[in-house]
């Protein structure tokens, strides 16, 4: 699926909102944040030949203490295989959730949605209604690197030792891969590598969409904060459709 024109982010009306519209900085979020559980979880398999789990097991223990020789590592991998440790499930799962953390620690998320109707977003990320939903172009570089999110048919299939070495897969199976019930979200993400404030290109916010219910007051304020920017942002309301459930966007004077 090619990268749509512009990308949605829904926002509550509070300092944060405000700080992305006037300040130009965007928030990335850690995974512990989100609100599926199985959100960045997806279980793996165990599938592998011995000698593909002896040589992970080897860099492991190497990683862990990089004092220890190379006959060291091989005699405590015999004495694991003999107590029959190497297959011993709770040691898959604790190698698995080792392994996330420690991917998930350098991996931060923004997350887009390609849709700014949708009702149900207004309603769970943008306060209610309360709130606004902020267009971006991405012709931006920073934009342009969204990757769209998968919601597959059934559970993923994975192989623990698949994604170990392979970043890209890690982040494909982790990080892009949703239940199908979130599909409606439309979402796509950005990948990020620290836990900050990610600063953007002033011209790739193009829009601010008020919310059905947002206060005229908050209406006026963002407005004045951001009627100085160069190039101007287009100002839209959302309205609910006459006969369709679904926002209408209409463009402001």
């Amino acid at each position: 699926m090619n990268l749509p024109p512009h990308l949605y982010k829904y926002y509550e009306f509070n300092e944060r909102s405000i700080s992305v519209m006037v300040k130009n900085v965007i928030y990335f979020a850690h995974a512990e944040q989100f609100n599926d559980p199985f959100d960045c979880r997806i279980r793996l398999n165990y599938t592998g030949r011995d000698e593909d789990w002896k040589v992970f097991l080897g860099r492991t223990l190497r990683e862990c203490d990089p004092t220890l020789t190379t006959a060291q590592i091989e005699s405590m991998i015999d004495q694991k295989i003999r107590e029959g440790q190497l297959r011993d499930e709770k040691n898959f799962e604790h190698w698995e959730e080792e392994t996330r953390r420690h991917q998930l620690n350098k991996s931060r998320i923004l997350s887009l949605s390609a849709d700014p109707a949708l009702i149900l977003m207004w309603s769970h990320y943008a306060g209610a209604h309360q709130g606004c939903c902020l267009k971006f172009s991405t012709k931006q570089a920073f934009f342009k690197r969204a990757r769209r999110v998968h919601y597959p048919r059934s559970y993923p299939n994975v192989r623990f030792l698949d994604c170990v070495d392979d970043r890209a897969k890690f982040v494909k199976t982790m990080l892009l891969t949703k239940s199908k019930l979130w599909k409606y979200e439309k979402e796509w993400r950005i990948i990020g590598d620290e836990p900050r404030l990610y600063k953007y290109d002033p011209v790739a916010l193009t829009g601010i969409i008020f919310g059905f219910r947002m206060k005229p007051e908050h209406k006026d304020l963002i407005g004045r904060l951001v009627g100085k920017r160069n190039p101007p942002v287009q100002l839209y309301q959302a309205i609910p459709w006459k006969h369709k459930f679904k926002m209408q966007i209409v463009p402001l004077p």
